[in-house]
């Protein structure tokens, strides 16, 4: 069985106060002292990571150099790359992802690229199971960054977007946590109204539509493995924010204190929130071998209020293994 064997992340020094990127807010709709009071006094969002010094390539790299450093794989042992980062595939004229697979000396390596939004690298580390228990890989090597927005692109309606990257690998040996099951299930219907011009009906495309969407994906999800709620250690999201969790929680009947919310207050780092919450939950949280935990992600498509979205989720089963190494915050 395949499963997760490292998990690392890098976050810049440098950080953008949140109240700057509010003033950048132009729709009249949105009152910047409501939004202010509800990011900053209720969420404990101040300030989000922005990188002022280095480029998509240096960034990556040094997870790559701390990896292979640490000697749990070689080079030629990855089998597939997994790129998550759509808008972080070209520098000028160049493709970041084939310019690391050179770098590095890949050589044995295909690359993919997962373009899924926010949950790109749980759609990722779903195919790495598969390309693994099927034999036709050992190692799957998984990139994340986000990077490069305007102040004012930051401002998401739901969360503030910050800058980061992240490196995961999924294997054979070494696993922490292995691969007990997955499952993902997206909703065109948003693009379908909109194309057909038919008439949208409440909320079915807006936040509230998608968190109970994402609710009774959860609780099906559950039922099919024949889990109970009181089998679910943890559950791992994305940083959103407190409030839409709190429904969600509500709606699917995990409690409030089995959802991993401890990096909300870093802001939301796209898809590579996924890889930086699993190692912090992972050094964080005393598991014992055998546990059981949820990663859980939304991505959207279109607009800030109605959009198509796309659920995940990734279950996990604690193995302990020591072949688990994280490099936090990286120089």
């Amino acid at each position: 069985m395949s499963g997760i064997t490292h998990a690392s992340y890098y976050l810049p020094e440098d950080t953008l106060e949140v109240a700057k990127i509010l003033e950048q807010i132009e729709d009249p709709r949105i009152s910047r002292d409501e939004v202010y009071n509800f990011f900053v006094n209720q969420n404990g969002l101040e300030r989000v990571p922005i990188e002022r010094k280095k480029d998509q390539v240096e960034m990556l790299s040094l997870l790559l150099d701390g990896y292979f450093a640490a000697g749990a794989s070689k080079p030629e042992e990855i089998g597939y790359v997994i790129y998550t980062s759509s808008y972080n595939l070209l520098r000028g004229n160049v493709c970041i992802p084939y310019l690391l697979q050179a770098k590095y000396g890949l050589v044995n390596a295909s690359l993919v690229l997962c373009q899924q939004q926010c949950i790109s690298v749980l759609q990722a580390i779903e195919l790495a199971g598969a390309l693994i228990d099927s034999g036709k890989a050992e190692n799957v090597l998984i990139l994340s960054i986000v990077y490069g927005f305007a102040e004012k692109e930051r401002f998401l309606g739901t969360s503030i977007l910050g800058d980061g990257a992240g490196l995961m690998v999924v294997g054979k040996n070494g696993c922490q946590a292995r691969l007990a099951g997955s499952a993902s299930i997206s909703d065109g219907g948003f693009s379908y109204h909109r194309y057909y011009e038919i008439p949208e009906k409440g909320d079915s495309f807006g936040l509230s539509g998608n968190i109970k969407k994402g609710a009774e994906f959860t609780r099906l999800f559950l039922e099919k493995k024949k889990l109970g709620l009181e089998d679910v250690r943890l559950l791992i999201p994305l940083n959103i924010n407190r409030h839409g969790y709190f429904m969600f929680s509500r709606l699917s009947g995990i409690r409030m204190n089995k959802l991993f919310l401890n990096n909300l207050s870093r802001g939301h780092l796209a898809d590579v929130d996924t890889i930086m919450n699993y190692a912090d939950a992972i050094r964080g949280q005393s598991f014992n071998k055998g546990d059981k935990f949820l990663l859980y992600g939304s991505g959207t498509i279109g607009r800030v209020d109605n959009h198509d979205t796309i659920h995940n989720l990734v279950l996990l089963e604690y193995d302990g293994e020591c072949g688990f190494k994280e490099q936090k915050e990286m120089e």
